[in-house]
């Protein structure tokens, strides 16, 4: 099952609400979305894993390594398909 399947049916199955919203912070990364998810009381962190650098597929880049041990909520992970 592809990961954006996989999330829609965990939404449907939570009886979630849909709420999409854009933010723009200045600073600190892993600090502003932490911030973020607290403010808003998310139950997910959903995170790429690496930028548009050049590195090595599949590596974890330094914003989400600091998300995965910070952050107050799971965090997913992703890569581009």
């Amino acid at each position: 099952m592809a990961s954006s399947a996989w999330l829609d049916e965990l939404a449907r199955s939570a009886d979630s609400v849909a709420r999409e919203r854009a933010e723009i912070a200045v600073g600190d990364a892993p600090r502003e979305i932490v911030s973020a998810s607290i403010a808003f009381g998310t139950s997910l962190i959903v995170a790429g894993m690496r930028g548009a650098d050049g590195a090595v597929v599949g590596s974890i880049g330094s914003v989400v390594r600091e998300l995965l041990t910070r952050a107050p909520v799971p965090v997913l992970a992703v890569t581009a398909v």
